[in-house]
């Protein structure tokens, strides 16, 4: 499908694989997006600041200075230097950077996701959303997110739907009554269709704006005054209230600076309303704003549930009893409004066809250029013709060396495997890159030099050019991607966790059994680092079991982050395993016995599964225990392992040092620390050609064993 997408380039318009369709989601055929002179020429001017070299994309993202300083600290400067130019290179700055553009439109429901309620093919509707509601042929987007068309409502209105919501938002959040004065700041696509709001609220309207045109549109659409003079507009207020001011100032403009909110502050009365819309500056003067005890407030996007992932990603809907007014009760009143005209774009949108869309966009800055404008789409019946999950990046292939598949190209696998991958391309090549979002596996598979770019993974599984695949999806996606790899006769290297219910666990080491040929890895790259080796190649003429601590001092995560949730089952199950692991491989033994208790808490600000001990005994004697914590600090060391033995204590911290304590005192590894990630996808590499296996299937499978094991104590009470 095609899809229009901001490069440092500029705007282009590039065939991308269409999306896939989740549980709580719709595929929609777009008929017309709808492009805000604010929002979207604000992305572009971002592309272009930071351009395509290194010093422009440092000068736009100054955070990238502190996180490095950060990393210096605690991973020293070759690993911190190379963690900063592989976040620089998947952005695009050492290749062409993809941002895909707009986030309203409107079309008919092609198809429908498991659990999706009250739409139907064949629906029409409007759909918001930035990176879902795109200016793409075919966009996915979840369920709370689209907004069924009235039938006399026509399409290209109604693709203004998430703009529309965005001011009604804020006219709500104004609390305005009848009869108040108001003043919108900035006339722009949401100022414009804020004044008509404000209008039918039985507000009267006062819009301020440098730009002319707008200013007359404004008084076209019912404003009392408008003016592109501060001074001038300030004046008419005055006359209007006998100096009173405003009872609410509404800002709607874009800029850095706090002149919008100074002039705000200025013209409002004493105890009134300044709502900020638009992303302004926050300098905010003390004088006025404490002198006349002026509320302000920040008016959030289309309004409640938005930012809000229970709501907006898995469907859970606010009682409309409590919250009356969410965002796809905005959007559904939005509609309602344009299709009976009491209110309208068309006076101030042009119309372009999506191949025109870099002409519209050039259209859309110059001085005289629309306030907004809508991309046409073809209407085709050969819906499945645009719908290919499959686009061709690179056609040369080595006949002469394995080729991978990338299942899920999320930060972690970019900032992490992908390099490596990248640098192993004499041993194998990338064929293919998998991911929901259509625009960025594009970019990822042309930046790494992929085969092609697909966002269906069932094209990859029937692939026979593709010897295997690197996993890096959600933790709940984990079990069922390996068994549909395994047994569709690719190796798989899969990061961790491997399973997280005892079921998924069961149904592995079934597939497991029956496909014995190919390579399965689990991502517990720990067992792979420098310090580790060096610790077990010590350990090799023990005389006694071992006592093994481990300290893992994780750090807060709050309560929505996606691995405290049902995608990613927790940081026992996604973090502790790998100390499970680290002690499997230092007995090489079977376990025996597991023991594990958490801290109660009062609220859900910790998790139970991230703050707790558990103690292993295994078959030779060795015991094993864990501290695992988010309660801790980050100026303490993150991992710490001491190991007991023969009169010896083995001190490992942080994977830059492993320190020998005894008859003879002496450091074993030291350096920047390496937890192993590079070197584990060179051994799975070299295992997909040597068919060895770099670590023991029985080990994977025992150290996922007990980590569901620890997490039946911990959340389920069972043993």
């Amino acid at each position: 499908m095609r899809q229009v997408v901001s490069t440092t380039k500029g705007v282009q318009v590039i065939d991308v694989p269409s999306p896939e369709v989740q549980p709580g989601e719709v595929l929609v055929a777009v008929e017309y997006s709808f492009v805000s002179s604010g929002t979207e020429l604000a992305t572009l001017d971002v592309m272009k600041s930071q351009g395509s070299d290194l010093a422009s994309y440092v000068a736009g993202n100054p955070s990238l200075v502190g996180r490095a300083a950060g990393l210096v600290r605690k991973q020293g400067v070759r690993k911190a230097a190379s963690a900063v130019m592989s976040h620089i290179h998947t952005r695009g700055v050492a290749a062409d950077r993809i941002e895909p553009l707009g986030y309203s439109c409107a079309g008919r429901v092609i198809q429908t996701g498991e659990n999706v309620v009250n739409l139907h093919p064949g629906d029409r509707v409007a759909c918001a959303g930035a990176g879902l509601a795109t200016h793409s042929e075919l966009v996915v987007v979840p369920e709370n997110l689209v907004s069924i068309i009235p039938p006399d409502c026509d399409m290209r209105s109604a693709s203004s739907v998430a703009i529309g919501a965005i001011a009604m938002q804020a006219v709500r959040r104004s609390e305005v009554r009848l009869g108040e004065r108001v003043l919108v700041i900035g006339l722009g696509l949401v100022g414009l269709i804020t004044v008509q709001l404000l209008k039918l609220s039985g507000a009267r309207v006062f819009g301020f704006d440098l730009d002319l045109a707008r200013v007359q549109l404004a008084e076209s659409l019912g404003a009392e005054a408008a003016s592109s003079d501060a001074a001038e507009i300030e004046e008419a207020i005055h006359r209007s209230t006998g100096r009173q001011g405003v009872d609410v100032s509404i800002i709607t403009a874009s800029s850095h600076g706090s002149d919008a909110v100074a002039l705000a502050m200025d013209v409002t009365r004493k105890r009134g309303r300044v709502v900020a819309v638009g992303v302004v500056g926050m300098d905010i003067q003390r004088d006025p704003f404490l002198r006349k005890e002026i509320d302000f407030v920040a008016s959030s996007s289309y309004g409640p549930g938005r930012y809000d992932e229970k709501y907006e990603q898995h469907g859970i809907d606010y009682p409309y009893a409590f919250v009356r007014w969410t965002e796809q009760r905005n959007m559904d009143e939005y509609s309602r409004l344009v299709t009976t005209d009491a209110v309208s774009v068309a006076s101030f949108t042009e119309e372009f066809p999506l191949e025109s869309a870099p002409l519209a966009y050039k259209r859309l800055a110059e001085p005289d250029g629309p306030v907004a404008i809508a991309l046409r789409y073809k209407k085709s019946v050969d819906t499945d013709g645009r719908n290919v999950r499959q686009v061709l990046v690179n056609e040369k292939i080595h006949s002469d060396r394995p080729s991978i598949a990338i299942l899920g190209a999320g930060s972690f696998v970019t900032r992490i495997h992908l390099p490596t991958l990248e640098k192993l391309h004499d041993k194998i090549q990338i064929g293919a890159v998998v991911g929901r979002r259509g625009a960025r596996v594009t970019q990822i598979a042309n930046q790494y030099g992929a085969n092609y770019a697909s966002t269906s993974i069932d094209t990859v599984l029937n692939d026979g050019n593709i010897d295997a695949v690197l996993i890096g999806t959600r933790h709940n996606t984990h079990a069922d991607l390996v068994i549909k790899s395994l047994k569709a006769g690719k190796h798989v290297f899969v990061e961790k966790p491997l399973a997280i219910t005892d079921e998924e666990l069961e149904s592995i080491t079934a597939t497991v059994d029956s496909t014995k040929n190919k390579v399965l890895m689990t991502g517990f790259n720990r067992r792979f680092s420098p310090a580790m080796i060096a610790l077990e190649d010590a350990l090799q003429n023990r005389e006694t079991p071992l006592i093994m601590t481990y300290q893992m001092n994780v750090g807060y995560l709050s309560p929505d982050h996606w691995l405290r949730g049902l995608e990613g089952g927790g940081r026992n199950l996604g973090e502790a395993c790998h100390v499970y692991d680290i002690f499997t491989y230092l007995t090489g033994a079977k376990i025996q016995d597991v023991y594990a208790r958490a801290v109660t808490l009062k609220n859900n600000t910790h998790a139970q599964n991230e703050n707790f001990s558990a103690t292993l005994k295994f078959s030779d004697g060795s015991i094993g225990s864990l501290i695992f914590s988010s309660f801790g600090s980050a100026s303490y060391p993150k991992e710490m392992l001491q190991v007991y033995v023969d009169e010896t204590v083995y001190n490992l911290t942080d994977y830059s040092s492993l320190e020998r304590v005894g008859a003879v005192q002496k450091i074993l590894w030291s350096g920047e620390q390496d937890k192993g990630h590079s070197r584990q996808i060179n051994e799975f590499v070299d295992a997909i050609s040597l068919g060895n296996v770099p670590v023991p299937v029985w080990q994977q499978l025992q150290s996922t064993k007990i980590a569901l094991a620890v997490e039946n104590q911990l959340i389920r009470g069972s043993g």
